[in-house]
């Protein structure tokens, strides 16, 4: 039995301008013949939902975040389960934001909460 591979394409506007916000392939599971293609889950690996939930920070903050001087994103760190801090370096700080996501079998990501923090360097 051969696995087939699904692509789900989300796409989002900013400021005029169309951005991919989330692409999530998604491996099926083998399955018998006969059953119906309703039947049918797909699941993704970690790597796949990181790369998701990156993807959905990044549109984020394309959308949100006004600080568009300084240095860019330094860094985005997993600091636990579906919690990500992402470090803007400022000239004379570093900004945070601490995103706290969900992501279902389908590749939907919802941000849970977020947080907005500032470093002295």
């Amino acid at each position: 039995m051969a696995n087939i591979v699904h692509r789900i394409l989300l796409k989002a506007v900013v400021g005029g301008v169309l951005m991919q916000a989330c692409v999530v392939p998604a491996i099926s599971q083998p399955r018998p013949a006969t059953a119906p293609d309703s039947k049918r889950k797909c699941l993704m690996n970690v790597i796949q939902q990181s790369k998701c939930m990156i993807e959905a920070i990044l549109a984020d903050i394309a959308n949100t975040y006004q600080q568009t001087g300084g240095g860019g994103i330094g860094s985005i760190v997993l600091d636990s389960t579906n919690v990500y801090t992402v470090s803007i370096l400022q000239e004379e700080r570093i900004d945070t934001l601490t995103y706290e996501l969900n992501i279902n079998t389908a590749g939907t990501v919802r941000i849970l909460r977020k947080s907005a923090g500032a470093l002295n360097p």
